[in-house]
């Protein structure tokens, strides 16, 4: 039986969090001093604020129940990510969260690390417990909000991820999907992108390509940066940039203007739900089976600041 733990994102407010240190792949420790084992952390990179805001939030779930923290960060890198998962499991954490970049080329390591009764959770085949967001959901609400920014007829195009990430696939499906509704919205043009730097040459590249485009669509946090920042560059004033995550730059683009909306997840309760999942299943009291599912909320002009200090705990500035 699948257990299924929404969390709506728009109802909570999140309490300022204690900075930490962002690691390079060396990682870093923080031992509460706690008896109680190792949580570990394998993220996929720390260059954009949802994954340094997941880290901290995984972070203090962890301390806060009385448990060691580590963590690893692989760079983007998938080879370095599955060493990561090898390392914890031969350390002998008694959990991981993983993200993967890639979520069938790390079901060998998390096979090994599950047979070493390592409970883990993560995406896709490799595991029984998952977490995840509404991606879908995320997908359709910027789909939506961007029939609403440049109507129901024009030229758009996507940026996707590089990365095999099911949670991002699911997004863009949702996008695609929504659209197919309005017959007089072509896509003109899909690309995929991992950094910020690759995102934006590739937006400009669209938008000198195709100078009647009328909206772009990014399909995670780094997309959207690039599509925002490359029309800021050209001056595209009337192009309805929407995408998926809430950057720090992102919420400052939709109040400047450059970027119309975007669908957000909060990584600080992602993390939570993550840790809180691991212990139960430390502690014997989980399904067999769970899904941690985080909604997402669309992201405008009417509630950035509010959306900010929702997930940053803090002011808008």
């Amino acid at each position: 039986m699948k257990k299924v733990l929404a969390i709506v994102l728009s109802a909570l407010m999140v309490l300022s969090l204690v900075a930490c240190n962002q690691e390079n792949n060396q990682g870093g420790s923080g031992n509460s001093g706690g008896e109680k084992g190792t949580i570990a952390l394998v993220i996929h990179r720390q260059d954009d604020d949802w994954s340094q805001s997941f880290a901290q939030g995984f972070e203090k779930a962890v301390k806060e129940s009385g448990y060691d923290y580590e963590f690893l960060n692989p760079n983007g890198n998938l080879e370095t990510q599955i060493s990561n998962i090898e390392s914890f499991t031969a350390k002998g954490v008694k959990a991981m969260s993983i993200i993967p970049l890639d979520v069938d080329a790390i079901v060998p390591a998390v096979k090994n690390a599950r047979d070493k009764d390592i409970k883990i959770i993560s995406e896709g085949p490799s595991t029984d417990h998952v977490m995840t967001s509404d991606g879908y959901g995320g997908g359709q609400q910027a789909a939506k909000a961007l029939v609403e920014g440049m109507g129901e007829k024009g030229k758009i195009a996507i940026i996707d991820i590089t990365a095999t990430m099911p949670g991002v696939a699911l997004r863009t499906k949702g996008f695609k999907e929504y659209l197919e509704k309005y017959p007089n919205i072509e896509i003109v043009e899909e690309n995929r992108v991992m950094t910020t730097d690759e995102a934006i040459s590739t937006a400009e590249n669209i938008y000198t390509s195709h100078p009647d485009l009328n909206g772009v669509y990014g399909s995670f946090a780094n997309a959207t940066i690039g599509a925002g920042r490359a029309a800021k560059n050209m001056g595209l004033k009337d192009l309805t940039v929407v995408g998926i995550d809430g950057d720090k730059e992102i919420l400052r683009m939709i109040d400047e203007g450059w970027i119309y909306a975007t669908s957000s997840q909060n990584p600080i309760e992602q993390s939570a739900a993550s840790v809180k999942n691991l212990i139960d299943q430390i502690e014997g009291k989980a399904e067999e089976k769970s899904e941690v599912v985080v909604d997402h909320v669309l992201v405008d002009k009417n509630n950035f600041k509010e959306i900010w200090k929702q997930i940053y705990g803090e002011d808008y500035k």
